[in-house]
């Protein structure tokens, strides 16, 4: 409540100082000529009681919004900072991580320039989005252990990365990334979209973890009306269209799950 009360102490501070700059400058060059109100082009107005009445409305409408704004952004504020190595909000510490989610929520707090955006899918607020006019980073929680592997808790697939926690789908992946993949096939993918295929990008979380911290999967689809999986850390560089990989054919069966899903349509 402190901070809130000396931001707008500031505020109306700043707009006095700023206030005294044409005014200081009328006194010099124009006192002799003109009323200083006329000098800043306030005059009387012209028209009727429901005229006055009408604009008085309106600039208070306006100004009743930018109070509430105001006194919104000001309820944001929290302290902390958001350093080179972690980010501290009130007393709880943040480390920047690499993570996937649907979208970004609300704002839920303010450091400096920083806006302290939520994660959706995570109300304990242990992921958070930290963003600037240029930068955004993502963070969670240091006293947080994000899940390395067991079960597969939700799945962001596709280029938009849609979120699923289709039950039968998400038993599908914990089977396929627990087993040991040897004896891949090399092939080639292309940059090109008509030779793409129905290849699916696949970001998974674990256990408890409300967001996607896995990128292994680099594709699922069909290579000659087969299911397979690409790996992520098998991938080559770039040769003019095509990326060299490696991919592991699938048990049907993990197949008819997929189609059942929707998102290899």
């Amino acid at each position: 409540m402190k901070l809130f009360f000396s931001k707008v102490i500031s505020s109306i501070l700043q707009i006095l100082l700023f206030s005294l700059i044409p005014f200081i400058w009328w006194l010099v060059t124009a006192r002799k000529q003109q009323k200083f109100t006329e000098w800043i082009g306030l005059k009387k107005i012209c028209g009727g009681k429901k005229t006055i009445k009408f604009i008085t409305g309106f600039l208070l409408f306006i100004a009743a919004i930018a109070a509430c704004f105001f006194i919104h952004r000001q309820l944001l504020r929290k302290d902390g900072f958001v350093g080179i190595e972690r980010v501290q909000i009130e007393d709880v510490n943040y480390q920047y991580a690499s993570f996937q989610l649907s979208k970004e929520g609300k704002t839920i707090g303010l450091i400096d320039d920083w806006q302290i955006n939520e994660v959706p899918e995570d109300k304990s607020h242990t992921f958070l989005v930290v963003r600037s006019f240029l930068d955004q980073y993502y963070i969670v929680r240091e006293d947080y252990e994000i899940p390395t592997g067991g079960n597969v808790s939700c799945a962001y697939i596709g280029t938009l990365m849609e979120r699923t926690t289709d039950t039968k789908l998400l038993q599908a992946l914990t089977e396929i990334l627990q087993n040991d993949y040897t004896d891949g096939t090399p092939f080639f993918l292309s940059n090109h979209k008509d030779e793409q295929g129905n290849f699916k990008h696949i970001v998974v979380g674990y256990e408890d973890c409300p967001v996607g911290t896995d990128h292994r999967i680099y594709y699922i689809g069909q290579v000659d009306s087969r299911w397979v999986i690409v790996f992520r850390d098998e991938l080559g560089e770039w040769e003019n269209d095509r990326l060299p990989a490696v991919y592991y054919e699938l048990d049907p069966k993990y197949g008819e799950v997929f189609e059942e899903s929707g998102f290899w349509d």
